[in-house]
């Protein structure tokens, strides 16, 4: 018997087979989300050593040079686990960003990994610019979090009265007294660590030196801080619904665009969804799944 089989894998990759009667199987459909490549920082604490602009001559927020290379080889390590799939031609891939520059520039460069590595007419060219669909910042709930949805922001607050919550930030409330007088900052609980965290990743990739009274103790603290900031973004069933509810069914719809004896419904050759976005994205969708580990997705996150 015939039927579409949908491989949901830990790692967010996920597959679309074609199930036959001697039960081989026929891959049909790729969809991969991943996070941006590394970039500098968003915004600081007014005591971060590092927040003078410059120090950061690509700008605030922007893919560095590190990001685009670590986004070019997942490319051409896609090309490499799917070398069976896919041929060297570029229709066959479907792309959807975020507007921010730093999706936009790591879906790109995914793309230049798959396609300049084998196709040689590419080679010749010195930019490689394939077309990637975006939705305006503010209207966008597939691929950001942050649009204005007032059922979410009720669903957010009623997280932060529940007694986990509390819990959690009575146990390390001398760590954020700690880190509000390191970073001249009002640190009250685990939300307000995520740019700490982050930005010590980002200073230390980057070759900067990191306060003294910074140890492998303490960040590891950090670490599991920033994620449990996370956690409580997507905690609850309403929250990782409006939060990754979107994605999932656009990518479950992407698979059901093939029939039953995995012929494409629509006259198209696309077989590879790529979904460029955010650490919060990646983290709702996973917790959807019910597969996050409390962990912060790294750039690249795929």
């Amino acid at each position: 018997m015939k039927f579409l089989k949908t491989n949901i894998l830990i790692t967010l990759w996920l597959s679309a087979y074609k199930s036959f009667a001697d039960d081989s199987e026929h891959l049909l459909c790729v969809a991969i989300v991943s996070r941006h490549g590394d970039r500098t920082p968003v915004k600081f604490y007014p005591n971060d050593p590092y927040r003078n602009e410059s120090y950061w001559p690509d700008g605030l927020g922007e893919l560095t040079q590190m990001g685009k290379k670590r986004m070019f080889n997942l490319g051409r390590y896609l090309r490499k686990r799917y070398s069976f799939f896919l041929t060297n031609e570029s229709c066959e891939m479907y792309i959807q960003s975020s507007e921010r520059s730093r999706c936009k520039e790591s879906a790109n460069e995914i793309a230049r990994g798959i396609y300049l590595s084998q196709n040689s007419s590419l080679h010749s060219q010195n930019n490689f610019d394939f077309p990637i669909k975006t939705i305006p910042l503010k209207q966008d709930i597939l691929l950001t979090v942050k649009p204005n949805c007032p059922e979410a922001k009720i669903e957010l607050e009623k997280v932060k009265q529940s007694t986990e919550f509390k819990n959690i930030n009575e146990k390390y409330k001398n760590l954020f007294r700690f880190l509000s007088e390191r970073y001249e900052a009002n640190i009250t609980d685990v939300f307000g660590v995520r740019v700490i965290f982050s930005n010590l990743l980002i200073e230390r990739s980057t070759g900067y030196k990191l306060p003294n009274w910074l140890n492998s103790s303490l960040m590891e603290q950090l670490k599991t801080l920033a994620g449990y900031s996370f956690y409580f973004t997507a905690s609850t069933k309403v929250l990782q619904k409006l939060r990754a509810g979107m994605l999932i069914d656009e990518i479950l719809t992407k698979f059901q665009s093939f029939n039953s004896n995995g012929a494409k419904k629509l006259n198209d050759k696309k077989k590879l969804y790529i979904y460029s976005t955010h650490d919060t994205k990646i983290t709702a969708l996973l917790s959807a799944l019910g597969v996050f580990n409390n962990l912060p997705p790294y750039f690249g996150s795929t």
